[in-house]
């Protein structure tokens, strides 16, 4: 008895094996695990059946009952009615007296397994030990039932013999195959879960639109996703069980990895805005989540890091800084424009009020006195003053709005040079200074506006003048640089302070910044140069340092064949 009970106990230990085998390859779910299942239960059986205990002629004993109980508990109407159908085929195929209740305990046991199965999958009751243990008994107990329909004689010799041993010892072991099997199935369906899980966890992270990792507690990459190993240059699975020392230089490294360290002992979700330059992406202005979790059953931690890249972020919030830096400059240069033409347009307009008025009221006797035609040339002066700020308004005005000088033809630099210079002596003996053209002979034409370029070579020889203390000196000259033909006019005034010189090419500035202290004017002259030279395709820049003069220089496109043909077209 005890060899045959070893024998239906390794039956039942082969049966978990190949259950397992079955079930993680083909779920029980699905049509081919269920008949799989069937199968391996009805084949189990038949084996069981070929080592019975033998109790009288055509009655035999074997762990049939254990096995096909549950294959309809764990095979469900499919796999039960398989196994039942191979199974009690063939207990008939062996035949002998007990055959009919042997194919009634098959039939019998399957339908209590499926009944059961009903009963925990609907959540009546719940698949443990306590309730397998109970379907056991009462399986065992209905088989004992069955067999009272045996012969008396054979009946009796059961019941004296082996019902008492049957369902001590076969109640317990359905119990304990039951919960193998139990267990086997959840353990694959937690690993399918699992699988599930990852998948959808890595799904997420390839697809999503910013980078992600994902490192156990010791900096090691369990995940990355494509944006990740895009920035890094590698593949994802390159990725797996690196650490930062393998991707950055040790010192970024080893930031990094204490910032990981800080987080995980926190326990605290992180969100930092940081730098980063990676192998391939380069520098990026990162926003880091870092967020910790439990990566399994052991309380092992890991992090998740998801970085959006906030690059294009910080570019645009640079440029709206920018931007709100030049609206703010523009404010304050017509802030001080306001200032600068009040003062500007004051002094001449007192200046012609006053002197009318003693000519109206006749102050000085009758109109021919020498007084009186004083003050009609400073009435004359005064109006000129306003005239030419008047003008510098409308040149701006028409430059902003594109609507300059375009007569472009060749033109020669010397020659307009000397115009301007005698157009400025005058203003130039009134403070005793020099002006001298240093131009080399034989200097190619330029292509521009002969009146543009006459009004920047004026506006840079009267800002000279205007600078340049008495005795000084001005000195123009030219050369040929580049495919570009450069003009310098320098001046021994007492020369500009480097943080202005930018400034100085704007609209409504000039080298004092206080309106009421400065030179006459409100500082249009250099800008308007700087418009007309970059409208003509040339360039402008200032040269400076205190108390030694400034150059200006500009340059202005040479006067090809090309160009000059087109223009007389």
């Amino acid at each position: 008895m005890v060899a045959e009970f070893s024998k239906a106990a390794s039956l039942l230990l082969s049966l978990c094996l190949l259950y397992a085998f079955i079930a993680q390859r083909w779920p029980n779910e699905e049509l081919t695990g269920k008949i799989l299942s069937g199968l391996l239960f009805g084949v189990i059986c038949v084996i069981g059946m070929e080592a019975p205990v033998t109790i009288a002629p055509g009655v035999i004993f074997d762990p049939r009952s254990v096995i096909i109980s549950l294959s309809g508990v764990f095979g469900g109407p499919v796999g039960g009615a398989i196994a039942a159908v191979i199974a009690g085929g063939y207990r008939a195929y062996l035949g002998g007296g007990g055959a009919p209740v042997g194919v009634a305990v098959v039939v019998t046991c399957v339908a209590l397994g499926i009944g059961y199965r009903a009963a925990y999958k609907s959540g009546r009751v719940p698949l443990n030990w306590l309730t397998l243990l109970v379907f056991g008994l009462i399986v065992h107990v209905v088989v004992i039932g069955l067999f009272t329909q045996l012969p008396t004689p054979v009946a009796e010799k059961v019941m004296q013999t082996v019902a008492l041993p049957f369902v001590v010892a076969f109640t317990p072991a359905t119990m304990v195959l039951g919960m193998i099997l139990a267990y086997i199935d959840d353990r694959i369906e937690t690993r399918r879960a699992l699988a599930v899980s990852e998948a959808r966890l890595q799904s997420v992270i390839d697809n999503g639109p910013n980078a992600m990792t994902l490192k156990d507690k010791d900096g090691k990459i369990l995940l990355a996703n494509s944006a990740y190993a895009d920035w890094v240059g590698l593949k994802p699975a390159a990725l797996i069980g690196k650490t930062m020392r393998d991707i950055f230089p040790a010192d970024d490294a080893r930031v990094f990895m204490e910032i990981d360290r800080e987080v995980l002992a926190s326990g605290e979700i992180s969100i930092q805005e940081v730098a980063r330059t990676f192998p391939k992406a380069g520098l990026r202005q990162l926003r880091n989540h870092k967020i910790p979790i439990l990566l399994d059953a052991e309380n092992d931690h890991a992090l998740i890091t998801i970085m959006v890249d906030i690059t294009e972020e910080r570019a645009v919030q640079q440029e709206l800084r920018h931007a709100l830096a030049l609206a703010e400059d523009a404010n304050l240069a017509k802030t001080q424009f306001l200032a600068t033409m009040s003062h500007e347009l004051r002094t001449p307009l007192n200046a012609i009020i006053g002197f009318s008025e003693i000519l109206y009221r006749q102050y000085f006797g009758p109109p021919n006195s020498d007084k009186y035609r004083e003050y009609a040339k400073d009435i004359n002066s005064s109006a000129a003053y306003l005239l030419s700020l008047v003008e510098d308004l409308l040149d701006i005005s028409a430059i902003e709005a594109g609507s300059g000088l375009h007569d472009l033809t060749a033109v020669s630099i010397p020659d307009i040079a000397g115009e301007c210079v005698d157009a400025a002596r005058d203003r130039a003996y009134e403070k005793d200074i020099d002006i001298d053209i240093t131009v080399p002979n034989g200097l190619p034409l330029v292509w521009a506006d002969a009146r543009a370029v006459k009004q920047v070579f004026l506006n840079l020889l009267v800002n000279a003048i205007k600078f340049t203390p008495a005795s000084g000196h001005i000195t123009i000259s030219a050369a040929e640089l580049d495919g570009m033909i450069a003009v310098m006019v320098t001046d021994t005034g007492p020369g500009i302070d480097a943080a202005l010189i930018d400034r100085l090419l704007e609209p409504f500035s000039t080298r004092n910044q206080n309106p009421f202290t400065t030179e006459k004017g409100w500082g249009l002259g250099l800008s308007i140069t700087k418009s007309l030279v970059e409208q003509l395709g040339g360039t402008i820049r200032i040269n400076s340092a205190l108390g030694q003069g400034t150059t200006v220089t500009f340059t202005l496109p040479l006067a090809t064949e090309t160009k000059a043909a087109v223009g007389a077209a």
